[in-house]
């Protein structure tokens, strides 16, 4: 199953109920929310489709091109592919998106978590 988790923060301020009605809508039937926590902004987003239904490409296309200056990452793990036994990592710091790869994890302690 194709699992995906994602937050994200902000400084910026604007409409947290806007940004998260859309992101229900890009994400649905999956939890997504946006809300203040002490004037930061904070938005999360996750998903277990079976399958890469491109909601995080989605996802990120929109909230990056709100011009937030957005700084988290989105942990991705895709049974399908080469590296199933890791997660791979998106990193958004200001608005740009990096692709990483998981270093915080041995092969060894990442198959018994999927074991």
């Amino acid at each position: 199953m194709y699992q995906y988790h994602g937050w994200l923060s902000s400084l910026e301020d604007t409409n947290s109920q806007s940004i998260e009605s859309k992101l229900k809508e890009l994400n649905r039937p999956y939890p997504a929310s946006c809300t203040y926590v002490n004037g930061e902004l904070h938005i999360s987003f996750s998903g277990s489709p079976n399958r890469d239904l491109g909601n995080i490409e989605s996802i990120l296309n929109y909230l990056c091109d709100l011009n937030l200056k957005l700084f988290g990452c989105v942990y991705i793990n895709d049974p399908n592919s080469e590296r199933h036994l890791h997660f791979d990592i998106i990193k958004i710091v200001e608005d740009r998106i990096i692709y990483m790869e998981d270093q915080n994890f041995t092969e060894e302690e990442t198959k018994e978590i999927f074991e």
